[in-house]
Formats: structure tokens, sequence, C-alpha cells
């Protein structure tokens, strides 16, 4: 079981059309664009997630109560 959903040939037809529609000049500009977005939407899903889960570690203690001292 391969853990890269897209096989080798899939990958060259997809830069062969690639190279097709955007042109041999723009296509290092377009992969450094694809780059940077992919990195801000992986960025963005790890804030997500840390954030989720200080929320739900926050959701389990107790409420601090009146009688309690302070720690």
């Amino acid at each position: 079981m391969s853990t890269c959903p897209v096989g080798l040939g899939e990958l060259l037809l997809l830069l062969l059309l690639a190279l097709l529609l955007v042109g041999p000049s723009d296509l290092p500009v377009l992969a450094r664009r694809a780059g940077r977005l992919a990195w801000h939407v992986r960025r963005a899903a790890v804030d997500l997630q840390d954030a989720l889960l200080r929320e739900a570690d926050a959701s389990r203690r107790p409420p601090p109560s009146d009688r309690d001292p302070p720690a």
C-alpha cells in the first residue's frame, strides 16, 4: 500500500498539463505560490488543532470554587 495517492504517471501528466497551460517562464512562479499556499494552509491547520486541544483541555478542568485555596 502506497502512502501517496498519486502515482508517477499521474504526476508526470499533471506537470505536463501545467507546463502547457502556464508556460515554461511562469511555471516557477506558480510553483512558488502553490508552495507558499500549502505552507499557510498547513500552518493554519496546526494552529486550529492547537486551539482546539487547548479548549478541550480547559473544559476538562473543574471550575474553581470559592472554598478552594489559591494554588
